[in-house]
């Protein structure tokens, strides 16, 4: 293979999940050491969306997970980063 052909290599996803906790729900990534907490899960879903749609638009790609109260994962969401 030659070196034209090569693909750089992938960038690693940023992961953001959406737990429940005693008393409301957090939001942990993958490149911050500390998790954001809320009192409801809708709250913590949209600010995890919000935070994806701020990594993807600064070029790096992001996955939010949201997991239910019985912290069963009940959805998913890829945000793409802009080149």
């Amino acid at each position: 293979m030659a070196p034209d052909d090569e693909t750089p290599p992938a960038k690693p996803m940023n992961v953001v999940v959406v737990s429940p906790i005693l008393g409301g729900w957090s939001v942990a990534s993958s490149f911050c050491g500390e998790p954001l907490y809320f009192y409801s899960g809708a709250q913590a879903e949209a600010n995890a969306r919000r935070l994806a749609l701020t990594l993807a638009n600064s070029g790096r790609d992001a996955h939010v997970i949201v997991n239910d109260r019985r912290n069963t994962q009940i959805g998913t969401v890829c945000y793409f980063g802009s080149d």
